[in-house]
């Protein structure tokens, strides 16, 4: 909190507690929304019913979608025309976080979106607007096939998946390129979307229970600069059996050990064909990337043969299908045959980074007698103190603020994901390289009661909205502490 060692007009500090970062509203009442844009807003008592407007041109057709991204919010939304006259209203009577309709605005001019909420939850949501993707037939996927191609801005592709009755399958999606914006639709065969994940997300894995039900499964490139993005599917069977691995790993004759003592010999690799590789005897990890420092997602044992996919650009590292895992092993660990002279260098994610810190109460104990600032404070004008920024030994936590990631610059980021600051801070993992804002909002719905009224001293002074543009490299840890003053408190 500011302190005063001199008198200072109460109007300046009511001035000071007036100041916001609320976003600009359009002139008829609501935050106007484009085409392939995407909005974070918030819905709570004191705004009910957030509104946005779109200017449509004559028989356009357009998908607006509507994602809940706080647990247990669920939204309902109504468009109506540039007359005021209810054009269609979507409702959510089963509650889900997201909810989509595609419409054709009949008559060129302004509409209006509301957004209403039919949980008992207050919180963040997403609002895009987007082209209807094409209808795409569905791709067939079979279990131990690796499916991976690259999505356009905007396109979809849709895959059917159909289950056993032996075992469930673990359906494993990745971004291949470490980019953002792939959005995963799970449907079962009555329409009914039984699994979804939005645009944040890297890789992950999504069950199907054993049974004999059919499933679809959509990809959707969302990402919010046009970027194409790569990406990998594959269908894997927990409980594989051994039979079923052989079918896909070339044939090895493993001869009885010449000495005797009952060890099988290592098995002879071909001088032509597929580049194929074996170990020299002993058990490899199998890494997700071409390094020591990616986690390791498989072993392959000393006799059996296995397919080499590629390389990666020195050489040093090759990928191999160590079924059901498609991974890296070290080149200097294992025997090669066959031509392995052409193979292509494979795309893998960089090693992701960090961004963590804390949120905590920068203290400047300072009274109207003291003549210098004490330790922890400075002096911003004659006679006018305030806490210097600096998080120092001794000053503590403050618990229970959300801090929220977005990607790209601070002045036209996405948002990816929102956390919750503790005693020992907040952090964001498996961050990929790349440029990222990181953002309190002191007046949010989640923050306002715990912090307000008071101000932000670093990463930079603010008074409600405190955001700091970031550059995350490979398999780095980039540290932002947030400190708040708080107006009340010394």
């Amino acid at each position: 909190m500011q302190k005063i060692l001199i008198a200072i007009s109460l109007v300046l500090a009511a001035a000071m507690l007036l100041r916001s970062d609320l976003p600009v509203k359009a002139q008829d009442g609501g935050d106007t929304i484009r085409l392939d844009e995407r909005k974070l807003g918030d819905i709570n008592a004191a705004n009910p019913q957030p509104t946005y407007i779109f200017n449509a041109t004559a028989n356009q057709s357009v998908t607006i979608d509507l994602t809940a991204i706080t647990p247990q919010l669920a939204l309902s939304f109504t468009v109506l025309a540039p007359n005021g006259a209810l054009v269609v209203a979507v409702g959510n009577p089963s509650e889900q976080a997201r909810i989509s309709d595609t419409l054709i605005f009949p008559t060129a001019g302004d509409y209006t979106i509301q957004i209403s909420n039919v949980s008992d939850v207050e919180g963040q949501f997403i609002l895009s607007l987007f082209r209807p993707a094409p209808e795409v037939p569905a791709v067939p996927l079979i279990a131990g096939q690796m499916q991976q191609d690259f999505l356009t801005q905007g396109s979809k592709l849709v895959f059917s998946i159909t289950a056993i009755e032996e075992s469930q399958l673990e359906l494993s999606i990745a971004s291949a390129d470490g980019r953002f914006g792939l959005d995963i639709n799970l449907e079962d065969e009555a329409g009914e979307t039984v699994a979804f994940v939005s645009n944040s997300i890297l890789r992950t894995t999504l069950t199907i229970p054993a049974g004999n039900m059919s499933y679809l499964l959509t990809l959707t490139n969302n990402h919010p600069t046009g970027e194409a993005i790569s990406y990998t599917v594959k269908v894997n069977m927990p409980d594989a059996v051994e039979e079923e691995d052989q079918t896909i790993t070339p044939t090895a004759t493993v001869e009885p050990s010449p000495t005797g003592d009952g060890e099988p010999d290592l098995p002879v690799l071909p001088a032509t064909g597929p580049c194929v590789l074996a170990t020299r005897g002993q058990i490899v990890n199998v890494r997700s990337g071409p390094s020591t420092e990616y986690d390791i997602v498989a072993t392959i044992g000393a006799f059996t043969i296995y397919n080499v996919l590629g390389r990666n650009e020195d050489g040093t590292w090759l990928q191999i299908d160590a079924v059901p895992e498609i991974g890296w092993v070290a080149a200097n660990v294992t025997r090669q045959g066959g031509d392995c002279n052409s193979l292509q260098v494979q795309s893998y994610l960089p090693l992701p980074g960090s961004i963590t810190g804390t949120v905590w109460h920068d203290l400047c104990a300072a009274t109207p007698e003291m003549i210098e600032p004490p330790e922890g404070c400075v002096e911003v004008e004659a006679g006018i103190v305030e806490a210097d920024g600096i998080k120092a030994a001794g000053e503590p936590a403050i618990n229970g603020v959300e801090v929220s990631l977005l990607e790209g610059a601070c002045s036209g980021a996405t948002l990816l994901n929102s956390t919750i600051s503790g005693a020992t801070g907040y952090g964001f993992e498996d961050v990929p390289p790349g440029q990222y804002c990181v953002l309190v909002n002191a007046a949010s719905p989640t923050n306002s009661s715990l912090l307000l009224p008071g101000k932000w001293t670093a990463p930079r002074i603010a008074t409600s909205t405190a955001q700091f543009n970031v550059t995350v490299d490979a398999n780095e840890n980039r540290v932002v502490h947030f400190g708040w003053d708080y107006e009340l408190a010394p």
